[in-house]
């Protein structure tokens, strides 16, 4: 599927958005859903896929990739997408994930699908607008996002957490954070690109939203790390009491961006980029303090690319794995051991690809991620959706066009 996404759900560049967290919502073209007719398949008990389909429909599939199917059927516009990132409950019983009301003109839902498929809940958000990443938090008893309520003067609030209560479809808390500044329309690396493929890595990294955003939980709901900053280059550790930090630099003059809690709370791993062009893989306390780095790139394959981004934490906490230089990488958390698991970016004049976002399953055995190609300069990038083995072999190529992967 062409990134480019039509006016409904995701209303930009799907390059851009991809890795993105806050995402723009104008609703146009989605028709009406049919889920609740949904009767459900039962893919069993172990790790289950969830993604955005090349229809624009959210889609389950096992570990390895078999048995895809879509669980909701809106009727997407070409190349769009209905249905923002899923997310899964702590337990992995549950997806929630926004979508088109179909009672509500231009509006959202928060939607709640079993591991079989089936809709057993459907919530109505402060503001129809709502949109973009979810996450669960306080044992999977409510869930969060970024966005603002809607008073009965039609006026929205500051944009803020916003905490809902799953049982009950009730806002728990408003969490006021920082504002952001700087134009995103602007904030793209100032380095040249000399061909197509560093244009697409900036892209992805530094373009529209990006992989420089950042919207990740603590657990139990007591912290959340935020983009801040001009064009999203810092990040801020907000506490559900609203108190707010900046997670310091360890170099100085460097940017923070793109952090990630663990899945147990106590730390939270992020990507500086300093002022002479090299990143690192750098770790916090959960508190933001302790701040050490665990990997530097000093140098990358060819001066202008991008080098370290989208971090994910394996749940045990014992690896990260991180795109470099469009390429798959993986290291202990201790920082030992960094080393490739897919060296596929190439840098050519004809159809350019790297490999973005690697996420493990939960237990260790498979690793996701999307592949990005771009044919030439000026083109629209294509995705794949990938899955292999947790040391990237075993390659299956899960659905063109596919995005937003998240495991149970």
């Amino acid at each position: 599927m062409l990134f480019r996404v039509q006016k409904r759900f995701f209303a930009a560049n799907r390059a851009a958005l991809l890795l993105g967290f806050i995402i723009v919502v104008l609703f146009t073209g989605c028709g009406a859903s049919n889920d609740n007719q949904n009767s459900g398949v039962n893919l069993g008990n172990g790790a289950l896929l969830s993604f955005i389909g090349i229809d624009g429909n959210v889609w389950l599939a096992n570990a390895d990739g078999s048995n895809a199917h879509a669980i909701s059927s809106s009727h997407c516009p070409q190349n769009a997408s209905c249905y923002g990132p899923p997310s899964w409950s702590p337990d992995g019983q549950e997806i929630a994930v926004f979508g088109p009301a179909p009672n509500i003109n231009n509006g959202n839902l928060l939607y709640i699908f079993n591991r079989q498929g089936i809709l057993v809940k459907n919530i109505t958000p402060p503001n129809p607008d709502s949109s973009g990443q979810i996450v669960w938090v306080n044992s999977g008893q409510d869930i969060a996002f970024q966005g603002r309520v809607l008073s009965p003067t039609l006026k929205t609030t500051p944009l803020s957490i916003l905490v809902m209560n799953v049982a009950s479809g009730q806002l728990q808390s408003s969490i006021p954070i920082p504002q952001i500044s700087g134009s995103t329309a602007l904030c793209g690396d100032n380095t040249a690109r000399s061909n197509a493929l560093l244009s697409l890595v900036d892209l992805v990294i530094n373009g529209f939203n990006g992989l420089r955003l950042t919207f990740s939980a603590a657990p139990d709901g007591s912290a959340y790390v935020v983009s801040n900053g001009t064009c999203q280059s810092s990040v801020s550790l907000v506490t559900a009491g609203g108190s707010a930090q900046t997670l310091a630099p360890l170099q100085s003059g460097g940017s923070v961006m793109q952090a990630q809690f663990s899945a147990d709370g106590t730390h939270i791993v992020a990507v500086e980029e300093d002022t002479n062009g090299s990143s690192s893989i750098v770790e916090y306390s959960s508190g933001g303090t302790q701040g050490k780095t665990l990997y530097t790139a000093n140098s990358a394959l060819q001066p202008e690319t991008a080098r370290l981004s989208s971090p994910q934490w394996s749940v045990d906490g014992s690896k990260i794995f991180f795109m470099h230089n469009g390429d798959l990488w993986v290291i202990n958390s201790d920082g030992t051991q960094a080393h490739s698991l897919l060296l596929t970016s190439s840098f050519n004049n004809g159809a350019d690809m790297v490999e973005a976002e690697p996420i493990p399953s939960p237990d260790l055995t498979h690793l996701v991620w999307v592949q990005l190609e771009q044919s030439q300069i000026g083109a629209q990038p294509t995705t794949a959706l990938i899955v292999g083995s947790i040391n990237a072999t075993q390659q299956v190529d899960v659905q063109p066009g596919a995005v937003w992967p998240a495991w149970s």
